[in-house]
């Protein structure tokens, strides 16, 4: 399917939203990296590998737990214990912000997935 151009500016525009966000450049790669789509996978997967997790900082895991739980959409329980976690490393305007990226990037994910291969940039 070829995107139509509207639908690939609206892609990018989600781009912008996630750039836009003040946390950390280094946090933001590291979601970006943990929910781009893959043509190999066709979804996201489980982050980090073991060998690559006690390389973050504990802020590191908790966010990326967090997108964890958003993407794979955990029980409740899961997600109530992840959200106080990420308060001991995030105060609540970094966690909307946090929250708000990973869903930017899980939309994107999400649509690239169905449009051309070129759109997995």
């Amino acid at each position: 399917m070829q995107p139509s151009a509207d639908a690939v500016s609206t892609m990018r525009s989600m781009e912008d939203v996630v750039e836009a966000i003040a946390l950390d450049s280094v946090l933001v790669k590291l979601l970006r990296s943990r929910l781009s789509p893959r043509p190999d996978a066709g979804r996201a997967q489980p982050f980090p590998a073991s060998h690559v997790r006690p390389l973050l900082s504990e802020r590191e895991r908790a966010a990326l737990d967090w997108a964890d739980v958003l993407t794979f959409g955990e029980p409740a329980d899961v997600l109530e214990a992840e959200y106080t976690r990420l308060r001991r490393h995030f105060d609540e305007d970094e966690i909307s912000e946090l929250t708000v990226a990973i869903v930017a990037l899980n939309e994107w994910r999400r649509a690239a997935l169905q449009l051309e291969p070129h759109m997995l940039l």
